[in-house]
Formats: C-alpha cells, structure tokens, sequence
C-alpha cells in the first residue's frame, strides 16, 4: 500500500539532468492533491514474506554523456563522475521507483516529508503499512518513535531554556545538577550543556549502560552519570565521542531540573503546542494515539506493538530517567518538517515565535550535532544530515546547509533491513533521500 500526497500550492515538479556522482538508482516521490482519492499501483502486501534479494529495477536508467567539451574548454576523458542521467518519466512511474526502494529493504512502513521554502510547501509520501496485522495503511499523520532524530528537538526544547535566560550553555553542568560531576580521568575540566549538546562531554553509553540490568547499575540518569562508568578517557572538548543514549538524557535532566517540569511536558509546552502539532516524547501523551506505528524488526516478526508504546510508563519523576530527550519522540514526518521549517524561518511558525534568532544561529551553528554529506551523493553541497536507528526504525533528516535556504528531507522508516552501509548506517533511509533531495536541482 502506498500513497501520494501534495499539500498546498504545489507546482509540477520537473526533472533536469543530475549528476551521477556514483552509481546508484534513483527515485523521487509522486503526489496528487490533499483531498483527493489516490488510486496506487498495486504493491505487494507488506505482511507476506518478501524476497531479501535485491529485485529488479522497474525502470532502465541509461546514462548519457556529457559533451565532449568541458566548461574550461578543455577535453578529458569521461569517468563516472562525468556521467548524467536524464530523467524524463512519469509520475507514475516515479512512484514505482520509490517503492521499489521500499521493496529493495523490505520494509514495513515509510514516510517521507519533503519542505522547500516555508510552512506552505510540503511533498509527502507514504508507503505500507503502520500495522501489518490490521492492515492499516501509513498515511500523512501516521506517527513513528524517530530514535537519534529526538536530538534536535531536545536541543531546541533546550534552547527555549536559554531564551528565557535560564540555561546558560556554557556553565559547569554541576552548577544545575547540584553536585560535582566530572571524568574521573580531568577531574579539573568543567563539563557544559555545550559539550553534551555537540558530544564532546566525554560522556558515553558504556558497555555497563547497555548492560545495564544485568550489571545492576543504578537506574537514574544521574546516579549513572556518578557511578564512574559513563566517561571516555578523553579530555571534555578534545573528542566528538557520540553519545546515543546517556549524554542527551543527562541534556534531558538538565532542562527538567532548571524548568521544573518533567521533560516530556516541558516540550509540549515550549513547541509541540505553540507548533500545533502532535508529537510527544511519551506516546500516550499524543492527542490521537490511534494512528502510531507498530515498531518491526527486520523480520517483521518481532516488534513493539501500539499498546506496549502506550503503556510505557514514566514511574519515576523525572523521563530523563528514561532516555526520552535522547530517543523517545514520536512523530509524523510531516510534523516533523514543520518543526525543521520553524528552525528555517528564524524560529517562527506562523504567528508563533518558538525561538530567538540568536538561538537558531547558535542550532545552525552546531549543525544539530550532525554529520556533514561528503558520503552521500546529494546534488547539493553544504548539506548535513542526523540519522536515527532503534527498535527497527531506521530514520533521516537531510537538511541544506546554508541558513537561507530553507529546503530538506525526513524520511522514517520501520522493519526495514541494512544494506551494505555504502553511505550511512541507514541505507535504507538516505537512498529514499537521494532523489527526493534532487527535486531541488
């Protein structure tokens, strides 16, 4: 099952010649009106077993080469990185080609959300199903946990604490926490809510945090982060160290402690809300819970259904306690193309001010702790991406990288298998942005 959606005031796309950087298929998203009826191409039922071996292309892709003339008049031989692709098929077409993506990794459930210029402009795509069980089909509100792609808007959910003048980025941690906290290694290097936010604290999720349960470590975020056994042995500042888990949830305490509120609530207050949109680092706080993703491995056998996400309870005071500013979010892709298009237009949406100007540069600044696409064959450069991948969700966002262009990509995707990892961890993910990234030339 799959669908195509354009929202609002959406011209024709139209393709022109991309550069083929390596070799790689192409894909791109086709959309009709919000509102109208989309009758799909017929797609194999996600709940039967699929093949894991790659199937065939539904489209040839012949390349054509440049001229024999480069731009500076000189005349060389025609490698890989000189070859075009010119790309004149239909939008059904298209379509096919996405979902052969789709059926490439075997996924369960995709949802792309593409923005290009402000709160106006959005792509979006769906494809298979959020339950395969029920046979429930993803659509444009279907929301999924996001893992790593929480991080951002833990980050901006922190900057709103500094706005308000009551986070000051670069002061000792322990100053909030109420107790020394240092690598045992520097005892005499102040650790800050920087570092965290750019994984430089020297804080990380050791093989006792992973194993937690069994080596019967201590179960708050703060009892951890004392217990000596979550520091690398690099000085704070000198080394990005990316922490998934336990440094953006020592974030996560951080702003509970100086907001007063749990931070699942405090992030409903400061964006989700002020946004109008539905999001929630606890899923039962989501205004419509019946339209959440089931969360498939690659087997599609083994997940965490709707109910176990619901029942999640916080039983402590704190939901950093539980990792949520780290990876607890669930959202729509398209929800989350908002909160992007807010950062893009200087922290407003709408009527609504979410942020200071000040406070997006400092978030451009850091590039959302990402990582910059040398290794992914955009047709653009400056760009960064985040990649999230957890109980079978294999997430990205793809942003351009210069501050006036407000232009990226979020694709969620869940039960689908790895590649080779030729790009990213999530090949999945960053070959359905590929070509959604190539609409914008």
């Amino acid at each position: 099952m799959r669908r195509r959606t354009k929202l609002k005031n959406i011209n024709p796309l139209f393709f022109s010649a991309i550069p083929f950087v390596i070799i790689s298929l192409v894909i791109i998203i086709n959309f009709s009106s919000i509102g109208k009826q989309v009758t799909p191409d017929p797609s194999p039922d996600p709940s039967q077993d699929q093949p894991l071996d790659t199937p065939s292309p539904p489209i040839t892709m012949t390349p054509e080469t440049p001229s024999e003339e480069d731009t500076d008049g000189t005349q060389d031989d025609v490698g890989i990185e000189d070859t075009v692709i010119s790309i004149n098929y239909t939008m059904s077409e298209i379509a096919d080609f996405l979902d052969y993506f789709a059926l490439k990794y075997n996924a369960a459930a995709v949802s792309i959300a593409v923005y290009d210029g402000d709160w106006h402009d959005y792509y979006v795509y769906q494809y298979g199903y959020s339950d395969i069980s029920y046979h429930f089909p993803v659509d444009v509100d279907t929301k999924f946990c996001v893992a790593s792609l929480s991080k951002l808007v833990a980050v901006i959910v922190a900057m709103t604490l500094v706005d308000e003048g009551r986070l000051d980025l670069d002061a000792d941690i322990s100053e909030y926490l109420g107790v020394t906290v240092r690598n045992p290694i520097f005892p005499d290097t102040v650790i800050t809510t920087r570092m965290i936010i750019l994984h430089v604290s020297s804080i990380y999720d050791s093989a006792e945090y992973w194993d937690k349960e069994n080596k019967h470590l201590p179960e708050t975020t703060l009892e951890l982060l004392l217990s000596g056994e979550a520091f690398t042995p690099w000085n704070p500042g000198d080394a990005l160290i990316y922490s998934g888990f336990l440094g953006y949830s020592v974030l996560g305490l951080i702003c509970e402690i100086v907001s007063g509120k749990r931070f699942d609530e405090l992030a409903h207050s400061v964006l989700f809300e002020p946004l109008g949109i539905d999001a929630a680092f606890l899923p039962s706080n989501l205004i419509d819970t019946t339209n959440i993703a089931v969360l498939y491995d690659v087997d599609h056998e083994n997940y965490i259904t709707v109910d176990e996400q619901l029942d999640f309870e916080i039983s402590l005071t704190r939901s950093s306690d539980h990792d949520r500013a780290a990876a607890g979010l669930t959202i729509s892709a398209l929800d989350y193309a908002k909160i992007m298009v807010m950062l893009g237009n200087g922290g407003i949406y709408y009527d609504a001010r979410i942020l200071s100007e000040d406070m997006v540069k400092e978030i451009f600044d850091y590039k959302f702790a990402s990582w910059y696409q040398d290794e992914i064959p955009l047709p653009f450069t400056g760009s960064y991406f985040h990649v999230g991948r957890a109980w079978g969700v294999k997430a990205q966002y793809i942003r351009y990288g210069e501050e006036d262009i407000n232009r990226g990509i979020i694709v969620i995707t869940t039960g689908a298998r790895d590649g080779d990892f030729q790009y990213s961890m999530n090949d999945v993910a960053t070959e359905l942005s590929i070509v959604a990234a190539q609409v914008f030339g």
